[in-house]
């Protein structure tokens, strides 16, 4: 897996994980809800999205996508959180056309 910031000037910074094996780009799903103003991520990704533009990483399933996120200060060792929302580029730009920013 691979980390990076994917910036755009309409929207700012976000953080994408690529997995190399199938070229698969997608965004830490908490950051694209915060950026647009979706308080309830959970609420907004039923609504505005198809199960295969997003994706929920247990995360005691995959130790080493824990210690990724880890490693990239992605979650902190104090945090109990379980598991993770992963969503994809159909995702973010959903999320923005169905946000409190755009008016």
């Amino acid at each position: 897996m691979k980390v990076e910031k994917f910036t755009r000037e309409e929207f700012g910074t976000l953080t994408t994980i690529t997995n190399p094996d199938t070229d698969t780009t997608m965004f830490i799903g908490s950051e694209v809800a915060k950026m647009w103003g979706h308080t309830n991520l959970r609420q907004a990704i039923s609504r505005l999205c198809n199960k295969d533009e997003y994706k929920v990483i247990k995360l005691a399933k995959y130790p080493d996508f824990k210690e990724l996120l880890l490693c990239n200060n992605l979650l902190h060792r104090s945090n109990s959180l379980k598991s993770g929302n992963l969503a994809s580029f159909t995702t973010m730009y959903s999320s923005l056309l169905h946000s409190r920013l755009i008016a």
